[in-house]
């Protein structure tokens, strides 16, 4: 680093071409840079510790995800991708405020200056989002894989998991003949339960015609399937005690997905859906009792693109005078794909839902943060700005949606410009610390940008409001749907409200720093009070 600072005062004395910059010395820069840039007074832009990424681990919290890890995101053409992690910012002391989002259909806590995917300006801050924004909550399903499964195998496997049993092997059929003498140790079959002469019984029974598998049929009490030992170890090879293999499930392709869905459906749900209503899958409800079972399920509907929504239930029973709580897991799957911010509840302060968005009561409603939040709090930088996660909600219930993640590129740019620009002032014999200077350097260029940020946003509103076209926009004759799907009116503008406060606050900002020198000079030149008494009265 010494050695290239002096290349270049001797190159700028000689009045050579400026050196380039050595690569080692580059990735020294972007190294302070990036690790300056994780601060918490210089990024909050996260979640809660509740909130989970789905990655090709499964669902990860903030403590157990890498940087190795793959997340799945939505990617430009509005598919669901899987995408790489560039950094992990977690803060497990942070105390302020946040934000706390409650829909029918997510529900999340987030700092301020968190990012939401929208449909109609992409990653907007929450602050900025208006009742008008459509967030998306779900991508389309994700690309598919080629595999060797077939359907019918695939199709069997929702039947195991909603309808099915693993039994040890030797000793269920010890004292049959054909299987004493195979002397098998260690061995399970399955057997799938249902009632002869119903449909569902009669597709069973058509996936194991066709995969021409030697089963057994009992009619019996237990009525259903027992299946030959070998389908038994395939489907016991990539769904261990009904929990479906992470490698598997993402091998299946989108038709698979479906299948395997509409067979669990018919076995634990509503059971409405047939193959042949595979591409209209508008809602679907099913129940469990084990989370583990839940957990994969959950994957599988998110990779398919269907928006999930699953509530814990409790329900107590009296039977003969034996009183028992029977445990579920009710999981309703859809198609939405987004949801209209205007019904948000912002918890301490509620919107109602529905009404009328064009009225002044829903544009003047302001988004600020509002509760007290002491813990962890984090967020993945991934390849997309966004990432798929869920969230426990207060009454237990689960749900999936997409949310934005850490942005901090232009910071670090900044901080790289100003450190290449001012690189050859730093003088070995004063210090013998370059990098406390590089720190100096970089930390002044993030509140540089973030000044520049809020500059940038005061001259935008303040023109908007000057030149009157606040009070244009929000006249009823340009409430004209067809206008603004040509994008000639900027919805986002409607808050007056909003612009008023942005407004006032960036200018008491400035009057502020504006008497601090007005003070400073004071005491410097020494001017009598009565000089400036009335320019600091004013």
């Amino acid at each position: 680093m010494v050695i290239f600072i002096k290349d270049i005062k001797t190159a700028k004395r000689k009045k050579l071409p400026r050196p380039k910059v050595p690569e080692y010395v580059g990735e020294c820069l972007l190294l302070i840079a990036q690790r300056l840039s994780m601060r918490p007074n210089f990024i909050n832009y996260c979640v809660d510790d509740k909130t989970e990424a789905l990655t090709k681990r499964g669902w990860l919290k903030y403590n157990e995800i890498t940087f190795d890890d793959k997340i799945l995101s939505i990617g430009p053409s509005k598919k669901l991708i899987w995408g790489g992690i560039s950094d992990i910012f977690i803060n497990k002391k942070y105390n302020g405020k946040v934000f706390k989002l409650k829909h029918k259909f997510f529900e999340c806590l987030v700092t301020p200056g968190h990012r939401f995917l929208t449909k109609e300006k992409g990653l907007i801050r929450v602050e900025d989002l208006v009742s008008t924004n459509h967030i998306i909550l779900m991508g389309k399903e994700i690309e598919d894989k080629s595999n060797d499964y077939s359907d019918s195998f695939i199709e069997l496997l929702g039947w195991f998991v909603a309808e099915g049993n693993t039994t040890n092997y030797k000793r269920s059929r010890k004292n049959t003949s054909k299987y004493k003498k195979s002397n098998i140790e260690n061995s399970h079959y399955i057997k799938i339960f249902q009632n002869r002469n119903t449909e569902n019984y009669k597709r069973i029974k058509n996936c194991l015609n066709i995969l021409q598998d030697d089963y057994t049929e009992y009619t019996k009490s237990s009525q259903g399937f027992g299946l030959s030992l070998e389908l038994s170890e395939k489907i016991n090879t990539v769904c261990p005690d009904k929990i479906l293999d992470l490698n598997f499930l993402f091998s299946l392709t989108q038709k698979q997905r479906l299948l395997f869905l509409t067979a669990f459906d018919a076995g634990d749900g509503s059971g409405k859906f047939k193959e042949k209503h595979l591409e209209k899958i508008d809602s679907m409800q099913f129940g469990q009792k084990r989370k583990d079972i839940i957990d994969r399920i959950l994957i599988l509907t998110t990779l398919s693109g269907l928006y999930s929504h699953t509530k814990y239930q409790e329900n107590f029973h009296n039977f003969n005078g034996y009183n028992f709580i029977s445990k579920m897991w009710n999981v309703s799957l859809s198609q939405r794909k987004s949801c209209l911010f205007e019904s948000v509840n912002f918890i301490a302060k509620k919107r109602k839902s529905g009404g009328d968005k064009r009225s002044k009561s829903w544009l003047n409603k302001e988004n600020i943060p509002i509760l007290d939040y002491k813990g962890v709090v984090w967020c993945p930088k991934t390849n997309y700005g966004n990432f798929i996660c869920r969230r426990e909600c207060d009454d237990k219930s689960i749900r999936i949606f997409c949310t934005g993640n850490t942005y901090r590129d232009d910071m670090v740019g900044d901080g790289l410009e100003n450190c290449l620009t001012y690189i050859h002032n730093f003088d070995s014999k004063k210090s013998s610390n370059p990098f406390a200077y590089f720190t100096q350097i970089i930390y002044f260029a993030f509140l540089r940008r973030i000044q520049k940020e809020k500059k940038q946003s005061y001259i935008k509103h303040k023109v908007l409001r000057m030149s009157s076209m606040s009070e244009d926009l929000t006249t009823k004759n340009l409430f004209d749907e067809d206008t603004a799907k040509d994008g000639k009116i900027n919805l986002s503008y409607l808050d007056n409200n909003k612009i008023n406060d942005l407004i006032a606050s960036f200018e008491d900002s400035d009057e502020e720093k504006a008497l601090k020198k007005l003070n400073k000079l004071k005491k410097k030149l020494k001017i009598p009070k009565e000089v400036l008494g009335g320019i600091l009265d004013d």
